[in-house]
C-alpha cells in the first residue's frame, strides 16, 4: 500500500516556490548523480541539433537563433521528438528533476518525453520513439497550447489513440500569448518501492501557471528522455532554449556523443583506400572568407599521435558527404584512422576506425546483410479487429523495434568477417515515418533514415570494409524495373524507370556506394543516372558487384517488342572480360541485388510468377546465368525476404550455379516456399525429409535444385498470413504468454549471412544465422539446412 504520509510530504514540498525547490533538490542529489544541461546559445543555425541530441525527423528540427525549432513537415501530425543521448534515467534512485525551457505557441502541444523504451529498448532502439504512443513509450509531460492545458500522458499505453488521454491534466490561469518565455518543471520522487510521484509546473517569468501530479509506475519512468512537438507549423512553431536534468536517477553515458561525422564506409582494391564520409547536416558548407567545412584523414603514429593523409576534402550541400582517396595504400598493413572536421562546427569530435590488414592466406571471410527496415508495425492499429484475448505487438517493444540491429552486427562481430557486403535495401523509404510521394528530390527525408542505418551499422562499418549496393527501396521504390536507366513517364513502379529525380538517385548511389571499388563504366546515362557496378581482388577472391535493377526490362517495355534486358550491354561485357581473364582466383563471387530463380509459392503451394526476382526476363536471365558458370562463380544475393542456396541448371547443363540468398536483416513483407507435389521434379532432396528441398521448376520455367531454406515460419502458417493484412500485427494470447511479438519476433526468417572461403582446403562454408536477439531457437544456432560446404572444383 502507498505510504499516504510520504506522498503527503512530497505535495506539501511541491507547494515551495520553483527557485527554492530546485535549490533543495539540488542539495539533496547524492555525489554520484548525473547533471544535464543543454542549451544552443552561439550555436550556428543548422539541422544538426548536436552531439547530445537525436531528433526525429532530421527535417522537422533546427537549429535558429540559439533554440532549438520544430517545424513539423509533411506528414506533421505526428509527435516528433528530439532525445537526449547524453544522459538517460536509471532503474534506481529517489529522485528527478527535469526544467525545459520553451516558447508558448498558439497550437499544438510541446513538452518531454520521460522513460522511453521503459528500460526494455537501448537507448539508440529507444531513441527512435516518436509518431505515435505505444507499449514501452514512457510517460509524456506536454502543455496543450491551444486547450491551455498541463498535462501529464501515458504514451505507453496500447489504447492505440494519436493523443492519449490525461492520467492527470489542469487547466492554465490564464491563455498565452504567443512566443512567452515559458519553463516546464517536472519531478519525480519516490513514493514507495513502486512508485513515484510525477509533479509538473508551467511557470511564466516566475509566475506559476498550473500544477498537475499523478503516481507513475517506477519500473517504467527508466530509459530515454525527449524534447516532444506534436502540431507545430512555420507560422508557430514550438522553440526550446534549454533543458536540465539533475537527481539520482540520471546517468551520465558521454560515450553516446553523435556526430557530426555520421559514419564512414570504405573499400581497399586495386592500390586504393577509398573513404566515404557521410556527416550530419551541419548547415552551410560554403563559409565567409573563401572557406569551407571539409573533411581530413589521419592515421595513427605508432607513438600515438596523429598525422595527416592527404590533403583536406570539402563536404557537399544537401548530403553532406565527402570522398576521401588515399593512393598506393599500404594493404599488408593494418591501420587505426580517424576523419578530422576542419572549419566545422565547435562541437565537432573527430571520428575513428580501423582499416584491417587485407587478408593473404587463402582463407576469407565474408558477411552478407540485406533488407533492413527499421521496426515491424510503426503506427497506430484498429483495436476493433481484436478478438477476446488478442492484443498488438507492442509498438515500442523489443519485437517490434529493430533498428541498431544488435541481434546481427553483435554475432556477425563474433563471426570475425574479413568484408561485408550490404546487398541493398538498407532503408525502406516508408519506415519509420511516411514520404511525400511529390517530392522528386527528398534528400532530407532520405539523410534522416540514412543516418539511421549509419548509427546502427557503426560497430560494422568502423571495423571491416563494407561494400554496398542500392536497390528498390533506397531510391524510394517498392519494385523497380529500371529499364535502361530511364525516368518514368506513366505507369508510377511498375511502368519502367526511376520515380524520382536522376539527381536523387545519384545522391542515393553516392552516400551508399561512393567508397566502392572504380565502377567499370560510371556513366551517366542519358537519363543522367550514374553507375557503379565493377570488378575487384580482396584477400584472394575475385568479385563482380553488379547491378541488376537498374537495366532490368520493364513489362510494358517487353511488350512493345524490345529485347528483354537484365544488365545492359556494357555491364555484360564487363561480366564476359571477368569470366575469361586469364589472370583469375580459384575462387570467384559475384554479388547481385536479387535472385536469378523465384524461390516464391502461394498459399495453395503453386509457384508464384514474381516479376520482382532476376527469374524474369528468362531471355535475360540466361545471359547472366550462362557467364556466371563461365566464371566459375558463386552467387550472392539479398532482397528476396528468404534464406536459401539452390543450383541453378543452365541450357546445357545440370550442374549449374549455386546461389545463396541472404535472410532478410528487418523484414515485414514475407515470401515463403513450400511447393505442393505438384511442383517437384523427381524424389525429395537425398538425405532430407523436407518436401520443399528438391528438384523444381519456378512459375518462369527456370530449373533449380532447393538445398536449405529458411521459411519465416511453419507450414501450417502460410496460408494464415496476408503481406497487407493489419492482423499479421496481432498476437494470440498464448503468444504473448510465451513472450512472442513482446520479445522474440512473430515471424522467424530474419537473420545474416556469412561465406567461410577456404582456398588451401579446396572448401566454401555457407553460413546463415538468425538474429540473435529475435530468434526463439535454443541454443542459439543456424537455421535448418546450414551450415552447407561446398568444394571449390564443384562451382
Amino acid at each position: 500500500m502507498v505510504d499516504r504520509l510520504e506522498e503527503q510530504r512530497v505535495m506539501c514540498r511541491h507547494t515551495l516556490k520553483s527557485g527554492v525547490l530546485l535549490g533543495c533538490l539540488l542539495a539533496s542529489v547524492a555525489s554520484d548523480a548525473a547533471t544535464a544541461r543543454i542549451n544552443w546559445n552561439g550555436i550556428e543555425d543548422r539541422r544538426w541539433p548536436g552531439p547530445a541530441i537525436w531528433a526525429n525527423r532530421l527535417q522537422d528540427w533546427s537549429v535558429n537563433e540559439g533554440r532549438l525549432k520544430c517545424v513539423h513537415q509533411q506528414g506533421g501530425g505526428d509527435w516528433r521528438t528530439a532525445h537526449l543521448l547524453s544522459h538517460d534515467l536509471g532503474s534506481s534512485g529517489d529522485l528527478l528533476n527535469v526544467e525545459v525551457d520553451l516558447d508558448s505557441a498558439s497550437g499544438g502541444h510541446a513538452g518531454v518525453l520521460l522513460g522511453g523504451g521503459e528500460g526494455r529498448l537501448s537507448y539508440r532502439q529507444a531513441s527512435l520513439i516518436q509518431g505515435a504512443p505505444g507499449l514501452g513509450g514512457g510517460y509524456l509531460v506536454d502543455v496543450a497550447f491551444k486547450a491551455s492545458k498541463l498535462c501529464i500522458r501515458d504514451f505507453g499505453s496500447d489504447a492505440e489513440v494519436a493523443l492519449p488521454l490525461p492520467i492527470a491534466e489542469a487547466m492554465l490561469r490564464h491563455k498565452l500569448s504567443p512566443e512567452i518565455p515559458l519553463t516546464l518543471a517536472v519531478e519525480a520522487q519516490r513514493i514507495d518501492t513502486q512508485s513515484l510521484l510525477l509533479i509538473a509546473t508551467l511557470t511564466a517569468q516566475g509566475d506559476e501557471l498550473a500544477t498537475v501530479r499523478t503516481r507513475v509506475d517506477a519500473e517504467r519512468l527508466v530509459g530515454n528522455a525527449a524534447l516532444v512537438s506534436r502540431g507545430s507549423t512555420d507560422r508557430d512553431p514550438h522553440r526550446f532554449s534549454g533543458w536540465r536534468l539533475s537527481g539520482d536517477r540520471v546517468a551520465a553515458h558521454a560515450e553516446r556523443a553523435y556526430g557530426p561525422v555520421a559514419g564512414v564506409l570504405y573499400s581497399v582494391a586495386n592500390g586504393d583506400l577509398k573513404v566515404g564520409v557521410q556527416c550530419l547536416s551541419v548547415g552551410r558548407t560554403i563559409l565567409g572568407e573563401g572557406n569551407r567545412i571539409g573533411v581530413r584523414l589521419e592515421k595513427r603514429r605508432t607513438d600515438g599521435s596523429w598525422e595527416p593523409v592527404g590533403q583536406t576534402v570539402g563536404i557537399s550541400e544537401p548530403d553532406y558527404y565527402a570522398l576521401i582517396r588515399v593512393r598506393g595504400h599500404d594493404s599488408e598493413r593494418s591501420g587505426e584512422f580517424r576523419v578530422v572536421m576542419v572549419n566545422g562546427p565547435k562541437d565537432a569530435v573527430p571520428y575513428e576506425f580501423l582499416v584491417p590488414a587485407e587478408p593473404n592466406d587463402g582463407e576469407l571471410v565474408i558477411g552478407g546483410i540485406s533488407c533492413t527496415g527499421t521496426m515491424g508495425r510503426k503506427g497506430l492499429a484498429n483495436r476493433s479487429l481484436l478478438n477476446a484475448g488478442e492484443s498488438y505487438i507492442g509498438l515500442w517493444s523489443p519485437a517490434n523495434q529493430w533498428a541498431p540491429f544488435s541481434g546481427i552486427t553483435e554475432p556477425l562481430i563474433d563471426r570475425d568477417p574479413d568484408i561485408v557486403f550490404f546487398t541493398g535495401d538498407q532503408l525502406y523509404e516508408w519506415w519509420p515515418t511516411p514520404t511525400d510521394p511529390t517530392d522528386a528530390i527528398p534528400f532530407e527525408d532520405y539523410l534522416y533514415k540514412w543516418l539511421i542505418w549509419h548509427r546502427s551499422f557503426k560497430d560494422v562499418t568502423s571495423r571491416v570494409p563494407c561494400l554496398l549496393q542500392t536497390d528498390d527501396h533506397d531510391v524510394w521504390h517498392p519494385n523497380l524495373w529500371g529499364d535502361g536507366p530511364r525516368l518514368m513517364t506513366a505507369g508510377g513502379d511498375s511502368g519502367g524507370g526511376f520515380i524520382k529525380s536522376s539527381y536523387f538517385v545519384n545522391l542515393v548511389q553516392r552516400t551508399m556506394c561512393g567508397h566502392n571499388p572504380d565502377p567499370f563504366d560510371p556513366g551517366p546515362s542519358d537519363s543522367g543516372i550514374t553507375n557503379y557496378y565493377c570488378t575487384f581482388r580482396y584477400g584472394g577472391v575475385d568479385f563482380a558487384l553488379l547491378e541488376d535493377r537498374k537495366f532490368k526490362s520493364a513489362a510494358s517495355s517487353i511488350e512493345r517488342g524490345e529485347e528483354p534486358s537484365m544488365l545492359g550491354d556494357a555491364q555484360l561485357k564487363m561480366l564476359s572480360e571477368w569470366a575469361t581473364t586469364s589472370d583469375r582466383s580459384p575462387v570467384r563471387l559475384v554479388v547481385s541485388q536479387t535472385n536469378y530463380v523465384t524461390l516464391n509459392t502461394n498459399k495453395q503451394g503453386g509457384m508464384f510468377a514474381d516479376k520482382d526476382s532476376n527469374g524474369w526476363p528468362r531471355p535475360a536471365r540466361d545471359k547472366a546465368v550462362r557467364l556466371f558458370k563461365k566464371a566459375g562463380a558463386l552467387l550472392f544475393t539479398g532482397d528476396q525476404h528468404l534464406a536459401s542456396v539452390t543450383r541453378m541448371e543452365t541450357p546445357t547443363s545440370a550442374d549449374g550455379v549455386y546461389q545463396f540468398s541472404q535472410p532478410p536483416g528487418g523484414c515485414i513483407w514475407w515470401r515463403w516456399f513450400y511447393p505442393n507435389e505438384a511442383q517437384r521434379r523427381g524424389s525429395v532432396a537425398t538425405g532430407s525429409d523436407e518436401p520443399h528441398l528438391g528438384r523444381f521448376v519456378d512459375a518462369f520455367g527456370n530449373r533449380f535444385e532447393a538445398l536449405a531454406v529458411a521459411n519465416p515460419g511453419p507450414r501450417e502458417a502460410m496460408p494464415l498470413y496476408e503481406n497487407t493484412s493489419p492482423r499479421r500485427h496481432i498476437l494470440s494470447p498464448q503468444q504473448r504468454a510465451a513472450g512472442v511479438g513482446t520479445q522474440s519476433r512473430i515471424h522467424q526468417g530474419e537473420g545474416f549471412a556469412v561465406i567461410q572461403i577456404d582456398i588451401p582446403n579446396d572448401r566454401i562454408t555457407l553460413e546463415c544465422w538468425p538474429d540473435k536477439t529475435g530468434t526463439r531457437m535454443t541454443p542459439y544456432r543456424q537455421f535448418d539446412g546450414w551450415p552447407l560446404e561446398l568444394e571449390l572444383r564443384e562451382l
